[in-house]
C-alpha cells in the first residue's frame, strides 16, 4: 500500500474505495496481491536455489514454524510440520490422546448430558442415573428376572 500512496493520495483513495469498491479492489488491491504472491514466490525460488547450491539438508526451501515447540525451521516439504523427530513423536501422541479422549464423549441415556466416559460401554453419566433409569422402565417381558432360590 506504500506503493499506492505514493501515487496517489490518501483520501483520494479512500473515497474511492468508499464511492466504488469493484473498481478500486481491481483497480488497486488485486495488482498489488499479485506482486506480493510473485515476490513470495521468487522467495522460495532463492531459498530452493540457496538449498540446491549448498546440499545442506538443514537449510530447506520452505520456512516453518514447529507445531511442538513452536521453532522457526526449514523442510524441503512445503507442508512439513516439526522440526525434529523428538517434536513429531510429542506432536503425534498428543494427537492421539486427543483422538481417545473426543471418541469418550457420550451422552447420558437418563439425563442426556454429554459426559466422558471411562469406560467403552458406559450408558449413564452417574450411578444416580442408571438406578433412576432401572427403576423408571419396566423389565421386558420374555427377559429371565433373576429370583432368589431356596
Amino acid at each position: 500500500m506504500k506503493s499506492l500512496c505514493k501515487t496517489f493520495n490518501r483520501d483520494a483513495l479512500k473515497n474511492l474505495a468508499e464511492s466504488d469498491p469493484d473498481v478500486f479492489t481491481t483497480t488497486f488491491l488485486i495488482p498489488e496481491m499479485q506482486k506480493l504472491k510473485v515476490e513470495r514466490a521468487q522467495r522460495q525460488k532463492n531459498l530452493r536455489w540457496q538449498h540446491r547450491m549448498l546440499r545442506d539438508d538443514s537449510i530447506g526451501c520452505y520456512k516453518r514454524e514447529c507445531w511442538t515447540c513452536g521453532r522457526p525451521f526449514y523442510c524441503t516439504r512445503p507442508h512439513g510440520r516439526y522440526c525434529r523427530r523428538r517434536c513429531r513423536d510429542r506432536g503425534y501422541a498428543r494427537h492421539k490422546k486427543w483422538m481417545r479422549k473426543s471418541e469418550r464423549f457420550k451422552r447420558c441415556v437418563w439425563c442426556d448430558t454429554v459426559f466422558v466416559a471411562k469406560r467403552c460401554d458406559a450408558v449413564f453419566c452417574t450411578a444416580l442415573c442408571r438406578v433412576k433409569h432401572h427403576r423408571a422402565v419396566p423389565p421386558q417381558e420374555g427377559k429371565d428376572v433373576p429370583t432368589l432360590q431356596d
